[in-house]
């Protein structure tokens, strides 16, 4: 399952992940974007948003986004509920002082985001510190699958967080279709849209409609003109 929130991660967007994976979700795959793009992805990508704006799994009544994944998931673990009071003293300003820990907490999370404002350079600090600071072989060689693409594929990690493309054309979030010069109007990529983004209009030159594209490529696969593109 995929979930979705912002980018630029602070207290609760660096709790939540661990807790969707811990409890509820051990497969998720998690999608850090501009807020702004929140809603437009995950309409395309079908990710579950959470810590953003008017979502209901985001600040309510009080409460931080870690509590209110543990309220709707109705998990009840001591020692998680224990924790969720830190999160949240950690994550909403007045109530800093709520925790005797929060303070460390949120210390920690602004002088990582200060040290290492760069997501690549936040990637290998990680994985660099929780290879020296694991006591057992397993935590130790955790990180080698990150650390080992950071070196040798570094260029697409840039792409993607850096320059917002994909350049294998294989991101939804970060691609979209275009029908080029080269359409004949046959109208073949129209009636393969599952969602109507394409106006059947036979003879003319067709128009992708970006808001209502899933970015599925089965307009791609259909055209025999190489009439739509990845951008």
């Amino acid at each position: 399952m995929k979930w979705i929130t912002r980018s630029h991660v602070h207290v609760d967007r660096v709790a939540c992940p661990w807790l969707i994976t811990r409890f509820i979700d051990s497969e998720a795959e998690f999608l850090f974007i501009p807020k702004s793009q929140i809603d437009q992805v995950a309409r395309e990508t079908g990710a579950i948003p959470f810590d953003a704006p008017d979502v209901e799994l985001g600040h309510h009544e009080g409460r931080c986004s870690f509590e209110s994944i543990i309220l709707k998931y109705d998990l009840k673990d001591a020692g998680l509920l224990r924790l969720a009071k830190i999160v949240h003293a950690a994550d909403v300003a007045e109530d800093i002082d709520s925790d005797p820990i929060a303070r460390g907490l949120e210390a920690i999370a602004t002088g990582f985001s200060l040290r290492y404002p760069d997501d690549i350079e936040k990637l290998e600090a990680l994985a660099d510190y929780v290879s020296r600071g694991s006591l057992c072989g397993l935590g130790q060689t955790a990180p080698n699958p990150v650390a080992s693409t950071l070196r040798y594929f570094r260029e697409e990690y840039e792409a993607h967080l850096l320059q917002k493309r994909c350049p294998a054309g294989s991101c939804p979030a970060l691609i979209r279709y275009r029908i080029n010069d080269s359409c004949i109007g046959c109208t073949l990529c129209a009636q393969a849209c599952p969602v109507g983004a394409i106006e059947n209009r036979p003879y003319e030159k067709h128009e992708i409609d970006d808001h209502l594209c899933t970015r599925c490529d089965e307009c791609r696969k259909v055209c025999q003109d190489d009439a739509v593109e990845v951008v």
